[in-house]
């Protein structure tokens, strides 16, 4: 049986006796043996609408029949002459109401990226986001299913382990040492240093210029790379650098790449796995899908036990492994949107420098009131200082735009606005405000 070539159909496929990768994959999601699948396929009791077109994208093939957990599948789309969110929303709620159990996406028409953003529940500009297949809802997390091999594909590692976001990880990872001097870029992201703080941990914050020189001293070191919020990236060669002191002490370096994925050539995850050295890695920024609660830890094999028992079991829920897994393989996706996120932090940066938020001018005393400067940015966020800050963040607020307000020193982070609607709305928000 050829298991590689692709046929033109799955039916033609079946009916010559071979078992294509759908096949495959079907009969893997129905606990089933592949031969079961292509049989009633070529007999026409079920039917896997995977042709190499779809095959070609991001498709997760799914049998539909009498024999298997779909048996109601529902075609919409909207089309050249008619096109509509309300109209195309009002169709799944009709077909859902009816008893599908899955709804294919045959659209050709306008408004495409528009209404599959508002049917998946996906925010413009994340990561799309299908149609969650209904038997998923109604599984416990498998933890071999496919989730852990699209991670090591995408990261280039083989030592990992998926947690409830890379908070879960955060949280935990206190819990494995006894009492020790932690060492944290300061500022940066606040959970590290609570989360080790709660534990017993002796925290120090640091400065980004000097965090480089703290592995002679500190038991762990933990850096966010780039800095949250101040957008300073760490090379690989001072991290691992930085990393062997620590280890040859039995200490540990922590380094927290939520934001590395518009840049992974920077990260540390093919570094691993290395005694001593934790890669936390996350699927709610670059990806957009926060709300999955999906991230992985990177590490020893030692620690992901340890880490495992901590957590316990099921710690993601079976629709965000499938959102995720089908996400990490999306890699033209994932291309497309590293090419589009430099240009689109370049206009932020502009148009907080046309509103006096950004001066390109050197690191200098706190500017004043009414006065900017950017001390750092990535393609994901900009970073502003300015000692009014506070004026600033809730006078945006007001008007519905949400920044990240920080105190030490007063700055603000700026995300990226998720599309063309959301570029207008800021503008306007930024031309009313009063310095």
């Amino acid at each position: 049986m050829d298991h590689t070539t692709a046929p033109e159909t799955q039916l033609t496929a079946a009916r010559k006796g071979q078992i294509s990768g759908a096949m495959l994959r079907v009969a893997a999601r129905e606990n089933v043996t592949a031969e079961f699948i292509r049989d009633e396929v070529a007999r026409g009791r079920m039917i896997i609408p995977a042709n190499v077109n779809h095959l070609a994208k991001r498709l997760d093939p799914t049998g539909i029949g009498k024999t298997v957990t779909t048996k109601v599948n529902v075609n919409l789309g909207n089309s050249q002459i008619v096109s509509g969110v309300e109209l195309e929303v009002e169709k799944v709620r009709l077909a859902e109401s009816l008893g599908a159990d899955t709804i294919m996406d045959l659209s050709t028409g306008n408004m495409i990226r528009e209404i599959r953003g508002v049917l998946s529940l996906a925010p413009s500009g994340g990561w799309p986001v299908p149609i969650v297949p209904g038997d998923i809802w109604q599984r416990l997390p498998q933890d071999d299913d496919e989730l852990n091999a699209a991670a090591q594909a995408c990261y280039g590692t083989t030592n990992l382990l998926a947690v409830a976001g890379s908070q879960a990880a955060i949280q935990a990872l206190p819990m494995l040492r006894p009492p020790a001097q932690v060492a944290l870029v300061a500022p940066s992201y606040a959970e590290h240093a609570h989360a080790w703080q709660r534990h017993g941990h002796q925290v120090i914050g640091v400065p980004a210029t000097e965090i480089l020189q703290t592995g002679m001293t500190a038991q762990v070191v933990v850096i966010v790379n780039p800095n949250n919020p101040t957008g300073k990236l760490f090379s690989v060669d001072e991290l691992l650098h930085l990393h062997a002191q620590l280890a040859a002490r039995g200490g540990w370096l922590v380094v927290d790449e939520a934001f590395i994925d518009a840049t992974p050539e920077h990260s540390l995850a093919s570094a691993c796995p290395r005694p001593g050295l934790v890669v936390l890695r996350s699927l709610g920024k670059f990806f957009g899908l926060a709300g999955a609660r999906v991230g992985f830890v990177l590490a020893e094999e030692t620690i992901l036990q340890a880490l495992a028992e901590l957590l316990g079991p099921w710690a993601i829920a079976a629709p965000s492994r499938h959102v995720a897994t089908l996400a990490l393989r999306d890699t033209a996706w994932q291309d497309a949107t590293r090419k589009s996120l430099l240009p689109a932090s370049q206009r932020l940066a502009e148009l907080l420098n046309t509103h006096g938020l950004i001066s390109p001018s050197s690191p200098a005393p706190l500017p004043q009131a009414g006065e900017g400067r950017n001390f750092g940015s990535s393609s994901l966020f900009q970073w502003v200082c300015c000692a009014d800050a506070a004026s600033v963040h809730q006078q945006l607020a007001r008007q519905g735009i949400l920044t990240r307000l920080y105190d030490a020193p007063s700055s603000l982070r700026f995300g990226l606005p998720r599309d063309e609607a959301q570029w207008v709305r800021l503008a306007e928000a930024l031309s009313r405000m009063k310095r």
